[in-house]
């Protein structure tokens, strides 16, 4: 993680090199008045050498290869809990605060930057957190001073708390502080600063500590004062940093830490994501704060690899943040960027994990999961029907087949619901309700199995239905959703009962629907042919109406067949449109007596015309011109003209 190399340091009396083993800076040349700080000494020197060779730089730059190297943890000492946070967005400089022995006074500087107590809280202060560096020197921080000003006009004002010679509690040596004040600081709602000073004298420790900068802008923007050492245009009170040094960034990098009293800030409540068809876009993952509203409020978060992987499933995230507005309850969503592929693959998950919270914020779950579910067609799905007598007691397995129509990678889910048809649950089968399946990648079938109660009632043959629907989307799609059990009746006798019905009981003459006449029996087991007659119909054959399904049927009697596992046979009446103004006429059909078979009830069935055709026409005729000439140009026009209705074609004699 950390590098080593020779950096020149330029100092007003030469050329400098030194070794640093945590990491690679490169101190600023500046301008003369701004010289580059050599702080380093040479093998042997005295120090009374290094003391001549003293210049100071209020700015020092990390190395653009070496990266900018955040604390691995803060530690935030219980029962404490993170109110605000600006370890975030870092920058590769870092600008000078720190307390030198008296003989360098004229160098003694301090930051400050500021933070926001919502309305309605009071903070106690515990802790602060900072990030730094050092320049180089053996020597490291072990007490720093940490004050807290009010505002005003955006700049630090009045002294609210001040603790001189604070214990580092730890990250002395790296430069990245965890201070855990001596007393608490008390803050009511308000805007506040925060300043941190290192305690370390160069005459015996040959080093700087620099508070790092932070790219981005929270409230105003960080203050600095020197005493006199660095430059004309930095005075010893607080100034706009961005004003007094060249090249710097708005911020700085702290954290706060103690307890918030008060209004609610509330909890922030991650759910968990299914992300469908979202391959090669941005999936959105919901982050709730329920339970308060009171403060800004805020949390970090990153991304880990669950069985999806980053860089060829997702794009990692390293260091998001989402953050509320004092007053602000909406959802916030995170985007995730999905990769797409061409496999067939299972679906897969991935970790979002947040940290950190800030305002006083509850935080739970920790963790939540997105999972990435394959949108690569993974085939077409078919069920079996199942046709199969009931059992005379008991139950009876009706065992429906699923087929997917490859083998290969990526398993498929679905689950299946039935429904009542002529057979009813829980009477004459047993329900099933969103029962679940699977297809693994090694195989291509499933089944469901639907329990049927076995009787001895002689009843008609009966059906029930098997739907499947896909499991969260599925990624495969159905060529057969459908399965139809039909339970065949294995306790009739041997005389078949056989009725008749007809729907819709009446129809349009000129009209598109049809009588549809349903002759049903009893039981089942071999084909019947039953005798039908039209005895006591208005309507006459093939005039009114034509028909299907009857064989030999001449307008008074014909024949409809059930075939062996059937216990239905349809015939079809279609009216025969004409212009005729003409009564409502009825087509009725009736079992008539054969052999096999017995007439039940209903034994016949009225199926109903009616006429469309108007009755109102008036129809009259004129002449014009009344008279022309035998070889003239004129003609005689009769106009026939009609009054009421012209819904219909009207045939006049």
């Amino acid at each position: 993680m950390y590098k080593s190399r020779w950096l020149s340091m330029v100092s007003g009396s030469g050329l400098w090199l030194a070794r640093l083993s945590r990491r690679s800076v490169i101190l600023g040349t500046g301008i003369p008045v701004l010289a580059a700080i050599a702080l380093f000494q040479a093998s042997g020197s005295t120090s009374a050498q290094r003391e001549a060779k003293f210049q100071t730089s209020p700015r020092l730059e990390m190395a653009s290869d070496s990266g900018v190297l955040l604390p691995e943890a803060f530690s935030i000492e219980s029962p404490f809990a993170l109110l605000y946070d600006q370890i975030n967005n870092p920058s590769t400089i870092s600008t000078t605060s720190q307390n030198f022995e008296p003989a360098r006074d004229a160098f003694d500087s301090r930051i400050a930057d500021d933070f926001v107590v919502p309305a309605g809280q009071t903070w106690t202060v515990q802790q602060v957190n900072v990030t730094g560096v050092y320049s180089a020197g053996a020597g490291r921080a072990t007490t720093v001073n940490v004050t807290f000003y009010s505002n005003s006009a955006t700049l630090p004002s009045a002294v609210v708390c001040n603790f001189v010679n604070a214990t580092i509690t730890s990250g002395a040596a790296a430069g990245n502080f965890n201070i855990v004040l001596p007393t608490t600081c008390l803050l009511p709602a308000g805007t506040y600063w925060v300043s941190v000073q290192a305690n370390l004298d160069f005459s015996t420790d040959a080093s700087q500590w620099y508070w790092t900068n932070r790219l981005v802008l929270s409230n105003s923007g960080a203050a600095w004062q020197i005493a006199s050492g660095f430059a004309p245009t930095c005075t010893p009170n607080y100034g706009r940093r961005t004003s007094c040094l060249a090249t710097q960034e708005p911020d700085s990098m702290f954290q706060i830490i103690g307890t918030s009293t008060g209004g609610s800030p509330g909890t922030i409540v991650p759910s968990a994501t299914k992300c469908f068809n979202f391959e090669g876009s941005i999936c959105p993952a919901r982050v709730a704060r329920v339970g308060g509203s009171s403060g800004v409020i805020g949390v970090s978060f990153s991304t880990s690899a669950g069985t999806a992987t980053a860089g060829a499933d997702y794009v990692q995230i390293t260091n998001g943040f989402v953050q509320w507005a004092d007053g602000d309850t909406a959802d916030k969503i995170i985007g995730i960027q999905i990769l797409s592929d061409a496999l067939v693959e299972d679906d897969e998950n991935l970790n979002i994990n947040f940290f950190n919270p800030i305002g006083g914020a509850g935080l739970a779950p920790l963790t939540t999961f997105m999972t990435i579910v394959d949108n690569t067609p993974k085939g077409t799905v078919s069920i079996s029907d199942v046709t199969q007598n009931e059992g005379q007691s008991g139950l009876t397995l009706f065992t429906f087949n699923v087929t997917l129509n490859r083998t290969g990678p990526g398993s498929i889910a679905m689950v299946a619901t039935s429904a009542n048809g002529t057979a009813v649950a829980p009477g004459d089968y047993v329900s099933v309700v969103n029962e679940f399946r699977q297809i693994l990648p090694s195989s291509n079938t499933t089944s469901f199995t639907v329990s049927v109660n076995g009787d001895s009632i002689v009843e008609p043959n009966e059906n029930f239905f098997l739907n499947l629907v896909a499991f969260n989307g599925g990624g495969f799609t159905f060529s057969d959703s459908q399965g139809v059990g039909t339970i065949v009746n294995d306790d009739g006798p041997s005389t078949p009962e056989v009725t008749v019905t007809v729907n819709p009981s009446s129809v349009i003459e000129d009209g598109t629907t049809n009588h549809i006449y349903r002759f049903m029996r009893g039981s089942t087991g071999s084909p019947l042919t039953v005798n039908v007659s039209a005895t006591g119909s208005t309507a006459a054959f093939p005039a009114d109406y034509a028909q299907t399904g009857m064989v030999g049927f001449n307008g008074t009697t014909g024949t409809v067949t059930f075939n062996s596992v059937s216990s239905t046979a349809i015939d079809t009446i279609n009216p025969e449109a004409d212009l005729i103004d003409e009564p409502q006429e009825v087509v009725r059909l009736t079992v008539a007596n054969g052999s096999g078979y017995t007439v039940g009830a209903p034994s016949f069935a009225d199926g109903t015309i009616i006429d469309d055709d108007d009755p109102t026409a008036v129809v009259t005729v004129a002449v014009a011109p009344l008279v022309v000439n035998e070889d003239g140009a004129g003609n005689l026009v009769y106009t026939f003209t009609r009054t009421g209705s012209t819904a219909s074609q009207l045939v006049v004699s």
